[in-house]
């Protein structure tokens, strides 16, 4: 339903907003995805977090692995905006 996890299919870049939770220690976790048209995205639990390159793009940023709605989900932070890989209409 608009975020997209990865596969075979053609993605673009969606800059979205995100509520997010910072430990004391600075390590930052999404709770809330904000879609642009106003939908929300509650972040059930974060399955991982490591450095990777989008396929939207080829941006570098910290992947996070997702769980949103019972499906792992990738949600990007590349150091100044959070961003999905969409699937393009």
């Amino acid at each position: 339903m608009g975020i997209m996890g990865g596969g075979m299919h053609a993605v673009s870049r969606q800059n979205v907003g995100c509520l997010v939770e910072y430990a004391p220690s600075g390590v930052a976790t999404p709770r809330v995805v904000l879609w642009p048209d106003g939908r929300r995205f509650v972040v059930e639990r974060v399955l991982g977090r490591t450095k990777a390159m989008s396929t939207a793009d080829g941006h570098l940023g910290v992947r996070y692995t997702c769980l949103i709605g019972g499906a792992p989900r990738h949600v990007y932070w590349d150091g100044s905006v959070w961003f999905v890989e969409a699937r393009r209409t």
